[in-house]
C-alpha cells in the first residue's frame, strides 16, 4: 500500500489539472473549442459542438470531486476515462499525421504540442491508478463522511 500523503498529492494534482482545463474551456468561446475538436477529424460537427459544451463541465465536475475527495472512486474512474480518451484521440491524430497545432486541452489559456500532451496525459492516466491503492487518503470528504456515520 502506498502512503496516504502521496495519494493526497496525486488526488489534488489530478483534480487541479482537470479543474483548470475544464474552467479554461468553459469560460472561453465554445466555438473555439469545437474547432479544436474538429481538427482531429473524428466526429461530425454537431458532436464536436456538443462535446465543446459538455466536456469542460465534465472535467470541472470530476476535478472538483477529486480535489475535495468526494465520491473519490467514481471521480478517479471518470478521470481515468477522460485521460484515456485524451491519449487515444491524441495518438490517433499523431498516427494519422494530422497537423492539429495545439491540442486544445486547456482552451486558449495554454497551448501544448500534441506529442507533449500525449506524454503528460499518459502520466496522468497512470497516476489515476495510484489513488485507489493509497488507502484512506487524508483531507477527503469521503473520510469525513465515513467517520461521521460510523
Amino acid at each position: 500500500m502506498m502512503k496516504p500523503t502521496f495519494g493526497l498529492f496525486t488526488r489534488l494534482l489530478l483534480g487541479g489539472i482537470l479543474c483548470y482545463s475544464g474552467f479554461s474551456k468553459a469560460v472561453g468561446p465554445s466555438a473555439e473549442f469545437a474547432a479544436s475538436i474538429m481538427n482531429y477529424h473524428l466526429v461530425p460537427s454537431w458532436i464536436a459542438t456538443l462535446a465543446a459544451y459538455g466536456l469542460p463541465w465534465i472535467e470541472l465536475y470530476t476535478g472538483t470531486m477529486l480535489v475535495f475527495g468526494f465520491q473519490s472512486l467514481w471521480a478517479v474512474r471518470a478521470a481515468r476515462g477522460l485521460f484515456g480518451l485524451f491519449v487515444i484521440v491524441l495518438l490517433s491524430a499523431l498516427l494519422r499525421g494530422l497537423d492539429i497545432g495545439s491540442c486544445g486541452c486547456f482552451g486558449a489559456g495554454l497551448s501544448l504540442a500534441p506529442r507533449t500532451t500525449v506524454g503528460i496525459d499518459s502520466l496522468l492516466l497512470a497516476m489515476t491508478f495510484v489513488i485507489p491503492r493509497a488507502g484512506a487518503i487524508p483531507l477527503s470528504l469521503d473520510n469525513w463522511i465515513r467517520r461521521a456515520t460510523a
